[in-house]
């Protein structure tokens, strides 16, 4: 699917379905997460799975989301790397660049 199709296939949050991730969609995203753009191991940038999203968004509200305001999921992906700006800026890239391989799979992003 070419890249612009992807970016107009994007689901806006308020049209997010709260379902778990099956083995099938989880396996897809933890294989691209090991096929990362290598512009992102300038950022030593990590992935981590979050099993429980509604402690997660308890414990993150106030500090993340869209302006301090979770939107409740049943699992996250949290992207971490060093505080610098320059890193920032990459791993926004990456966890773009994530959404739409998972929206090519028709797993649901919020």
């Amino acid at each position: 699917m070419k890249m612009l199709k992807l970016v107009e296939k994007r689901r806006s949050v308020r049209e997010y379905k709260n379902r778990l991730l099956n083995t099938k969609d989880r396996n897809f995203l933890n294989k691209m997460i090991q096929n990362v753009p290598t512009l992102a191991l300038d950022a030593s940038l990590e992935f981590e799975f979050i099993e429980d999203g509604v402690k997660a968004c308890e414990i993150l509200e106030g500090t993340a989301g869209y302006y301090g305001h979770m939107i409740e999921a049943p699992h996250y992906y949290a992207l971490l790397t060093n505080p610098d700006p320059r890193c920032y800026k990459i791993t926004g890239y990456v966890g773009e660049w994530l959404i739409l391989k998972a929206t090519q799979q028709e797993i649901g992003t919020c």
